[in-house]
C-alpha cells in the first residue's frame, strides 16, 4: 500500500510562536494544509529556494530546445534532455565517481550491468576487475552558493550543447529565445 505524496506548500517561519516558534501556512493554503496533515505527526521539511531566476529559467528552456535540436541519430544516446544533461555533467567534470574492484573481468561487467540498470543516467566504465560508475552532481538549488554552482555547470552543459550542435552558445541562447516568442 503505497502513501499518497503531500505536495509542498509555502511556510513562514513564525518564532513568535510557542517557545522554539514554528511553521506556519501562508494565507490562502491554511485549510488545504490542515486537511492534509495529521496533528501532533512530525513531517520532513526541505528547505528550497523559491522561485527560480531569469538565467535558471533560460537554461532549462535553452536546454530543452537544444536537445531537440541534435541529430536524431543523438537521440538515441539521448533519449531526453534529462539524459543529455546529466551526461555533459560528468563530461564537464561534475560528478561523484564510485570504483570497485572484482576477483574477475566478467564479474566486473555483470556489476557495471546492474549499476547501469540502477541509475539509467550514469556512465559506468568497466576496465579488466574494475567497475567505475559516475553519477552526476545535482543542480537543485537550495541557497546561494548552489545558485553560484548552478550558473557553473550550466554554462558547461550549454558549452557542450552548443558544440554538439555545431553553434556558439549565444546562438543557441538566441534560437531558444525566438522559439519562445
Amino acid at each position: 500500500m503505497s502513501e499518497e505524496r503531500i505536495p509542498a506548500y509555502m511556510m513562514v517561519w513564525r518564532p513568535d510562536i510557542g517557545e522554539f516558534g514554528a511553521f506556519v501556512p501562508v494565507r490562502g493554503v491554511a485549510r488545504v494544509v490542515a486537511s492534509k496533515y495529521e496533528a501532533g505527526l512530525g513531517y520532513l521539511l526541505e528547505p528550497a529556494v523559491l522561485g527560480s531566476t531569469p538565467f535558471e529559467r533560460m537554461f532549462w528552456a535553452v536546454l530543452q530546445n537544444g536537445w531537440s535540436q541534435l541529430r536524431e541519430s543523438e537521440h538515441a544516446t539521448y533519449p531526453t534532455s534529462e539524459h543529455f544533461r546529466k551526461r555533459a555533467l560528468i563530461k564537464a567534470g561534475f560528478y561523484r565517481m564510485s570504483e570497485a574492484v572484482f576477483d574477475t573481468p566478467a564479474d566486473a561487467a555483470r556489476a557495471g550491468a546492474i549499476a547501469q540498470m540502477d541509475d539509467e543516467y550514469s556512465v559506468v566504465l568497466v576496465k579488466g576487475e574494475v567497475m567505475r560508475r559516475f553519477t552526476a552532481m545535482s543542480m537543485k538549488v537550495r541557497n546561494k552558493k548552489d545558485r553560484d554552482n548552478f550558473r557553473t555547470m550550466a554554462d558547461a552543459v550549454l558549452a557542450l550543447l552548443a558544440d554538439k550542435i555545431g553553434v556558439t552558445v549565444d546562438d543557441l541562447i538566441k534560437s531558444s529565445q525566438k522559439d519562445d516568442h
